[in-house]
């Protein structure tokens, strides 16, 4: 790996391990100064869009960096403007949708209102940082990417004190801190961005690549998401907001998962390429080594966690204790499933990783709603996804033995 390349992939790494730290000071500050009801408005607004900025882009932003590097200028454009032309229409489909939902009470709080703009926003920004990273503009993006991260905190600590301690003042912070990536990637030349078009081939291409994208979408918000709307809705505000703040401190074991996985992916696809490597022996050595490293870093985060608890949570965030726990123990099931998403890219088995994933969010959404019933407690929702993700690797790991089997006995055969 070149000097400039190592640059690079060290220069991104420290911008979100900082820019993952801001949002957990943005999160323990957020404790301290809202009420547990609007904090959970928070955690609802954020698993709305966590749909809602796919079904914008046709969750075709894997395109931008393709087309940028791919393309000329010009045809880039112009697949810019297809892209923007499409994210317009959606938006405006979302958002009267989103009108008549809340017109006729279906939609109770008029902050998700704002959701299909700010999914709107949120696409825009990230093309431009997108765009930025084609371009090899490491040090641009990680100072764009660490200014947005750090007006976000700076505007949530000055709205929340001095003007509304309401979860609007954490959402327009957001929203501010996203155009400041617009203003300085299209400054004075806005109409490059906001130029819509559709040209048919890549109007064609964006929707034969997003579409049956977004059938997985849908079980990854059942998988990563639904648990705080579920809660919201059977246990109300109030116990969301305990239940969200204690998925926002949980979700350090979501980045250290990331960067294990960033950490041992290439020496696993390097394995997966020598001509008689045992597959099934390499999946259960794999699997056993993401889970032991993770259950031992969770045993970390929970020791630390009990002794700082006090210092980190204000009292009225006490009850979030019990979450944070339960949501730690299910984060060893996605640890269980990233080395079997491993094995499933490198094969390239794309459409069987889509049905893992949508039976997974199936099952973590059956056992949240009905378990949660029945047993009355928001600690269902975590194990509903330690049941997800579990479903997940179950359907990964049958279809990779067969894939195993065959490897195998082509090894076998070349002994």
């Amino acid at each position: 790996m070149s000097r400039p390349t190592w640059f690079n992939t060290l220069l991104y790494l420290g911008t979100t391990i900082l820019t993952s730290l801001l949002g957990l000071g943005a999160a323990l500050l957020m404790t301290h100064l809202l009420h547990p009801d609007q904090y959970g408005r928070i955690g609802v607004f954020l698993s709305v869009l966590y749909i809602a900025m796919p079904l914008v882009s046709l969750a075709a932003e894997g395109l931008i960096a393709v087309n940028k590097s791919n393309l000329s200028n010009t045809e880039y454009e112009d697949f810019r403007r297809t892209a923007t032309a499409i994210a317009l229409l959606v938006f405006a489909t979302l958002q009267v949708g989103a009108v008549i939902l809340w017109s006729t009470a279906i939609v109770k709080d008029p902050l998700l209102l704002v959701v299909p703009f700010f999914a709107l926003l949120r696409f825009a920004s990230s093309m431009a940082a997108t765009e930025y990273v084609a371009e090899q503009r490491a040090v641009t993006y990680s100072m764009l990417t660490l200014l947005n991260s750090i007006v976000a905190l700076a505007l949530t600590w000055l709205l929340l004190t001095y003007l509304t301690q309401s979860a609007a003042g954490r959402i327009a912070s957001l929203m501010v801190a996203e155009s400041l990536l617009l203003w300085f990637r299209y400054r004075g030349r806005l109409r490059t961005l906001f130029h819509p078009q559709l040209h048919q081939t890549y109007t064609r291409q964006i929707v034969s690549f997003g579409v049956p994208s977004m059938i997985a979408l849908f079980g990854a918000w059942a998988l990563n998401e639904s648990d705080k709307a579920v809660v919201a809705q059977v246990f109300g505000l109030s116990t969301a907001g305990f239940y969200t703040a204690a998925a926002t401190l949980a979700s350090v074991m979501a980045s250290f998962n990331q960067s294990l996985t960033n950490a041992l992916y290439p020496g696993l696809f390097a394995r997966l390429r020598e001509p008689r490597v045992r597959l099934t022996h390499l999946m259960a050595t794999y699997m056993l080594r993401f889970v032991l490293i993770n259950a031992a870093f969770a045993a970390l985060v929970v020791f630390v966690y009990a002794m700082a608890k006090g210092a980190l949570l204000p009292a009225k965030y006490s009850a979030s204790s019990e979450y944070f726990y339960a949501l730690v123990a299910a984060s060893l099931g996605v640890a269980l499933y990233r080395p079997l998403g491993l094995f499933a890219e490198f094969f390239q088995m794309a459409r069987v990783r889509a049905i893992a994933i949508v039976g997974g969010g199936g099952a973590t959404l059956l056992t949240s709603i009905v378990g949660t019933r029945i047993i009355d407690t928001p600690l269902i929702a975590a194990l509903g996804i330690g049941v997800g993700y579990a479903v997940t690797s179950l359907v990964l790991w049958v279809a990779l033995t067969m894939k195993a089997r065959e490897k195998d006995e082509e090894a076998e055969a070349q002994t």
